[in-house]
């Protein structure tokens, strides 16, 4: 827990305001006045050291004097020899001056990636798939390829599992990495994971985004929040639902119902919806998911629909009473359709 606090913390840097990161320094040595005449190397070696003003104050000095090539060149070739030397803070002042022109045309340092996502450290190969990330390529495309060609035959897989390399893996569009993103979801269950599948494979996400829907039991789902799947990822699923429908005729289609009434209101209006947006074209077949699940589920539902009221649910509940053969299920929605 404590590792994972401290890799949200230094990774949290990146979004901070520069003045905030001075915090993060340990000395007590005031940063030195950045000039305009200060050599490359000085003025990196200040940048990792204060980090926070000083980053931003030496990337413009580089823009003033049109050297970023120079000086991306200079930062990558002391990253890869101190990569094992330098402090998480260092790493990540290092790595952010090198991003701080993400708006001006750069070359691709491929060298750079490889090192940083193949280093013992995690907080390297978490910079090294977010430098994929702020700068798509082709070339970063082939090479993490590459990169997941090779790992795929190393029994420790799941130690990749990051959602820095599933929005790299979206942004450059690394198609053959799907089956890693899913076996991503159901393990860790990030959203950026699911996001990265919808990206690569809509169709099939849908269909696979319904085995993790599937990870968590109806009792568990009657919460508000959930323990055995994430609650941003079921959101960002049942959105993209709405957009790509699933196969009704997939073993876990009925947990839609379960979701559907869920104490979690947003996730369960979601998850309606989707139910609802068959109702057109395969009305049956949905109605027929409900009246094959168990009847406290039929119930459940019959109960968030009176709370609706809306022309949509009603005609749900008038097709359900035409199918429904539970004596309970019957008499409970004797009270609802109107």
């Amino acid at each position: 827990m404590a590792a994972i606090k401290k890799m949200i913390l230094l990774l949290s840097i990146f979004s901070l305001p520069s003045a905030c990161v001075h915090m993060f320094a340990t000395d007590k040595e005031e940063a030195p006045q950045i000039k305009a005449d200060m050599p490359t190397e000085e003025l990196y070696h200040a940048a990792i050291k204060f980090g926070g003003q000083t980053v931003a104050q030496v990337a413009e000095v580089y823009s003033y004097r049109k050297e970023w090539s120079q000086a991306q060149k200079y930062i990558a070739l002391q990253v890869n020899l101190n990569l094992l030397v330098y402090s998480d803070f260092e790493l990540v002042n290092a790595l952010r001056l090198y991003n701080e022109n993400s708006y001006q045309i750069m070359d691709i340092n491929v060298e750079l990636f490889k090192r940083l996502v193949r280093s013992s450290r995690e907080i390297a190969r978490r910079l090294g798939w977010n430098l994929a990330y702020l700068r798509p390529d082709p070339q970063y495309t082939k090479v993490i390829d590459r990169f997941f060609s090779d790992a795929l035959l190393q029994p420790r897989l799941k130690i990749l599992y990051y959602p820095e390399m599933a929005k790299a893996i979206e942004k450059n569009n690394v198609s053959s990495a799907y089956t890693i993103m899913r076996d991503a979801l159901m393990t860790d269950g990030e959203p950026e994971y699911a996001r990265a599948m919808a990206r690569l494979r809509p169709k099939q996400a849908s269909k696979d985004f319904l085995d993790y829907l599937a990870l968590a039991a109806f009792e568990e789902l009657r919460q508000i929040n959930f323990a055995s799947v994430d609650n941003t990822t079921c959101e960002f699923i049942l959105n993209h639902f709405l957009t790509v429908r699933p196969n009704l005729s997939h073993p876990n289609a009925s947990h839609l119902f379960f979701y559907a009434v869920s104490r979690n209101r947003q996730i369960a209006d979601l998850a309606d919806s989707v139910i609802l947006s068959y109702l057109n074209d395969e009305g049956d077949l949905i109605i027929r998911l409900l009246i094959q699940s168990p009847e406290m589920v039929q119930l459940a539902y019959i109960e968030s629909a009176r709370e609706k009221q809306n022309t949509l649910s009603q005609a749900f509940l008038r097709g359900l009473q035409k199918m429904a053969s539970s004596p309970d299920v019957l008499d409970e929605l004797e009270s609802v359709v109107f």
